[in-house]
């Protein structure tokens, strides 16, 4: 199945499609879509949150749960680093495995911040 890349209105499919799939989803609060309350993630909401265990853990079940229920085509396999910076940018790098391939797939990073999610690859987190 195709898609169409959200910067250049061209055709996508495979690898970039999933990769866009996944940081489009993250970038989605959750209530934000009217018929569809449950699409999205609480990561984006998690940027301004203490620096604790628990933040640690609610922002693994923040990404890599929406993974799981919506985007069947990967299997959420590791949230490898999460580092957030005074300017609450959150940075996620993510592995997952795509399931018809068994192919493993390195997203990063993913910054996240208040105002939404942006993908910078080679972006050091806090720049």
């Amino acid at each position: 199945m195709a898609g169409m890349n959200r910067h250049t209105g061209r055709r996508i499919a495979g690898t970039p499609q999933i990769e866009q799939s996944i940081i489009n989803l993250l970038g989605i609060r959750m209530g934000e879509c009217v018929m569809m309350n449950d699409l999205g993630s609480e990561a984006v909401d998690l940027t301004d949150s203490p620096q604790n265990q628990f933040f640690l853990i609610e922002m693994a079940m923040g990404v890599m749960d929406p993974i799981r229920k919506w985007i069947k085509k990967v299997t959420p396999k590791r949230l490898q680093h999460v580092k957030v910076t005074e300017q609450g940018e959150a940075g996620v790098l993510l592995q997952v495995i795509i399931n018809s391939t068994g192919e493993l797939l390195r997203i990063e990073p993913i910054v996240l911040t208040a105002a939404g999610y942006e993908l910078a690859p080679g972006k050091e987190i806090g720049q």
